[in-house]
């Protein structure tokens, strides 16, 4: 479900320019709202999604945000990576990807 609001035809400061500002307002709080009351319903429930259903649904550079956010301060304790720049640092976040292995399929 799509919104389209126009602000063109509206002076700023108007009646009509402050009206559909707040039903733009209201719209991006409903939306979400509902994002957010799913999501807890799913945790409340311990149900899950799978990661990767969730993160296709966001924007790349959303996903980008969010990996960095994850992932940076785990990087920089390693000591490998301590004297990286940044720049290498965000590249290697974004190209990292979550493995599960258990002792039993990597010790046989």
């Amino acid at each position: 479900m799509y919104f389209v609001v126009s602000l063109e035809h509206a002076r700023p400061c108007s009646i009509v320019f402050i009206s559909e500002i707040l039903q733009l307002i209201v719209i991006l709080c409903w939306l979400f709202l509902q994002h957010f009351l799913r999501f807890d319903y799913l945790w409340s429930n311990k149900t899950t999604l799978d990661e990767e259903e969730v993160m296709s649904s966001l924007p790349d550079k959303l996903k980008a945000e969010i990996a960095i956010h994850v992932h940076m301060e785990t990087l920089k304790q390693v000591s490998l990576f301590q004297d990286c720049e940044p720049g290498l640092l965000v590249e290697l976040v974004l190209k990292l990807r979550l493995q599960v292995t258990s002792c039993l399929s990597t010790c046989s």
